[in-house]
């Protein structure tokens, strides 16, 4: 779902900040296997340039620094159902008392609790708050066009036997190998190449 997030906001220019809320959580937990591979992800995030927040409402941790991203901006928070979206507003803003949810025991999803969209100010900026979605399509594009929403594949792509090549399917391609090395993340070529194939099934429809 993030990556699919990185790519509708990339697509129009909006500069994406990634908050991982209830950190506390995975904290009390232990550090899980789930929560470990969470952390080398977000590390993996930050090589590519994207800013990520560490967020907990509950101890405040996080909360000064999603302030100062606000200041002079407006802000639209957007993620699944039960990630805490209205809660990190809360705690930005306790005055606003936006209703929240929590995560379905027997769904294992969120309740929506957000019915609508409304601009409020919050510090020095604007800040939105989104109903959360299970779903998410991607924007209309070119299949050659794809591999720009993926940063590290431009250092090794010019490399690829074919100059034309998707870096899915083709022979002696250099983004492939970069996955095998390690050097490009597995999970990410693996999106990657499920957002392609849905790239070209919308082409055939268009």
């Amino acid at each position: 779902m993030l990556d699919r997030l990185l790519i509708q906001v990339s697509e129009v220019g909006i500069k994406p900040i990634i908050i991982i809320n209830k950190v506390d959580q995975a904290e009390e937990q232990g550090g899980t296997a789930t929560s470990e591979n969470a952390v080398t992800s977000l590390d993996y995030y930050k090589k590519l340039g994207y800013d990520f927040v560490k967020v907990s409402v509950r101890t405040g941790q996080g909360i000064a620094e999603v302030r100062e991203h606000l200041k002079g901006k407006v802000t639209v928070l957007a993620g699944p159902s039960g990630v805490g979206k209205s809660s990190l507003v809360n705690a930005l803003e306790p005055g606003f008392e936006l209703k929240t949810g929590e995560i379905s025991r027997k769904m294992k999803r969120g309740r929506h609790t957000t019915r609508h969209v409304e601009l409020m100010v919050c510090g020095e900026g604007l800040i939105a708050d989104t109903p959360g979605f299970s779903s998410l399509y991607l924007p209309k594009m070119k299949r050659e066009e794809l591999s720009f929403f993926f940063p590290e594949f431009a250092d090794v792509s010019g490399k690829c036997r074919f100059t034309s090549c998707l870096h899915h399917k083709e022979p002696d391609c250099a983004v492939k190998a970069a996955v095998e090395s390690g050097q490009i993340e597995k999970t990410r070529y693996e999106h990657y190449c499920l957002f392609l194939e849905e790239v070209i099934t919308a082409e055939r429809r268009y």
